[in-house]
Formats: structure tokens, C-alpha cells, sequence
């Protein structure tokens, strides 16, 4: 009989929070508390980071010998030539300590919109062996022309935002797509920068609309007895079409509350959602200053 697959084995690191303010309530973290995440990772039998070039050099700490087994999908971006994106591929493995590398993500469908770089693209899945990579694809922000690209372009990967607030992926036509490429989606952004896990908007200048959908969501909670950070990890893990998780945590306390979690049902219909961008997308958040 086939073993079952634990669900923590979905999960992946995030690394974006260890070198900025990525969430909307705590400042980056210290690297002491990197090590001790990662440590604990391991412990845990979570062994992939999702990483990039634009989160910041911290590199040197996935080198030392402990941490060898972790392996990890490498966004690259900011490249004008072919030779630009080997030389970040190279230095990364570099400075990792690293042979090989699981996926290569072009970090944005922007860069994807130029012939050349659609060119390059193409070149690096084809000698993806060439440089020990496994799976060649790209990371979407907005779903705008992502059927067009899915069809063109074949990834063998691609990360996608999805959470209780943000559902753009379950459309048919991508499910459609999805399944008939088999094509990995790892999902992220599950709890949406800290907004569906924390009652505190004041950060952020969302319309009343946009403030009556999380109010909402945050109202839900409280009259079913949830835990915020539970429901929005039980969601996600009542669907299937992924195969990973990104998660991204603001320290050990949180990691160690992720890891402890325990299944339950959860209607997901119940849930409020939203298909207005400037919720949903990060991107078009207006801060006040």
C-alpha cells in the first residue's frame, strides 16, 4: 500500500521576509532567526526554499554544510542578455555551495512580453540539463494574458498566488490548461501578506469596499471559532491541482505554529472572496505615507 503523503511535505520556505518588510507587521529577520528557521525546517523534513535575486544576498547561509539538503526555485530577474541570467544562475549555485538548482522561475510575466527574452526563455529550458536545473518556468503577479502564455510558452512550473481572498487560479480555463500540460503550480501569498491572518488595515489605504471584504472574512472568523492563520492554511490544502506551498513567516514563533498544525474541516464555501485587484494583489496596494 502506497504511504500518504504528510501535507508538511507541501511546504515550501519563503525567503522574502529575510530580506525585507515583506509583511505589513514585522520588520525583516534577523539572520540568528534565519539559521534557527532553517534548522527547524529541517527538522521538519521541509527541504526546498523559494528564493531570488531581487530578495537580497543571503546566499552565504544556505552554504554551510547543515543546511546542504535544502534545495531550492530561483526566481531571476533584471537581465538584458542570455548571459545575464547563466551568470545569475552560476552565481547562485556559487555562493550556495550548490551543483544543482530545482527550478528556475522567470520572476515576472512582464519579463516574458519581449521576443528576446521569450527567446532566452526558451534556450534555457531547452539546455536546462546543461545547467543542472530540473524544471524551467515563471512565477505570475497578475493573470492577465496567462492563458496565452501557459499555451505558448509550456512551462513545467509555474507559482501562483491562491488563498481564501485571491481564487483567479481555480478558473476553468486554467484548471483546463493546468491538467492537460501537467504542469507543477506551487501556490503562494496564502495568507496575503499578513492581511487574512491579522485584523490591522490601518497600513494600507484600501477602499470601503476593499475594507468590507476583510472585515467581513476577519467577522467569519470570530463567529465560527477560527484561528485566521488555520483557516487560511486548511483552505488551501482542501484543494489539489498543486503540488507545493509556498510559506512565508515573520520568525521561528510563526514557523513552529505553521508546522503544528492540525487538519479540520472547513467549508470553503463560506468564505468571502474578492476578484478586485487592488485587494488581491499586493502590487496596487496604496501604503499611507
Amino acid at each position: 500500500m502506497k504511504k500518504k503523503l504528510n501535507f508538511k511535505n507541501k511546504f515550501v520556505l519563503g525567503s522574502a521576509s529575510f530580506v525585507k518588510n515583506y509583511s505589513l507587521y514585522k520588520k525583516k529577520i534577523s539572520l540568528n532567526e534565519v539559521e534557527k528557521i532553517l534548522s527547524e525546517m529541517i527538522k521538519n523534513n521541509i527541504l526546498m526554499v523559494d528564493t531570488a535575486k531581487r530578495y537580497g544576498d543571503l546566499y552565504n547561509i544556505f552554504s554551510v554544510k547543515k543546511f546542504k539538503k535544502i534545495d531550492f526555485i530561483f526566481k531571476i530577474s533584471k537581465f538584458n542578455t542570455f548571459d545575464d541570467i547563466i551568470n545569475q544562475i552560476e552565481n547562485f549555485k556559487k555562493k550556495t555551495n550548490r551543483d544543482k538548482i530545482y527550478s528556475i522561475l522567470f520572476h515576472s510575466l512582464d519579463d516574458l512580453k519581449k521576443k528576446k527574452n521569450v527567446k532566452f526563455y526558451s534556450i534555457l529550458k531547452k539546455n536546462k540539463k546543461k545547467y543542472n536545473i530540473s524544471k524551467v518556468g515563471f512565477s505570475v503577479n497578475s493573470f492577465n494574458g496567462l492563458e496565452k502564455f501557459l499555451k505558448k510558452l509550456n512551462p513545467e512550473i509555474i507559482q501562483v498566488p491562491f488563498s481564501i481572498m485571491d481564487r483567479r487560479i481555480l478558473q476553468p480555463e486554467y484548471q483546463k490548461i493546468l491538467k492537460k500540460k501537467n504542469i507543477e503550480v506551487h501556490i503562494r501569498s496564502i495568507f496575503l501578506r499578513g492581511l487574512l491572518v491579522k485584523r490591522k488595515f490601518d497600513k494600507i489605504n484600501f477602499s470601503r469596499e476593499n475594507l468590507k471584504k476583510l472585515n467581513k472574512l476577519h467577522d467569519f472568523y470570530k463567529i465560527n471559532k477560527l484561528d485566521p492563520l488555520k483557516t487560511c492554511i486548511q483552505f488551501v490544502l482542501n484543494y489539489k491541482f498543486y503540488k507545493k506551498i509556498i510559506i512565508g513567516v515573520d520568525g521561528l514563533n510563526h514557523f513552529k505554529s505553521i508546522i503544528k498544525f492540525k487538519k479540520f474541516e472547513l467549508n470553503n464555501k463560506n468564505l468571502t472572496f474578492s476578484r478586485n485587484e487592488t485587494l488581491i494583489m499586493p502590487s496596487k496596494w496604496k501604503q499611507y505615507e
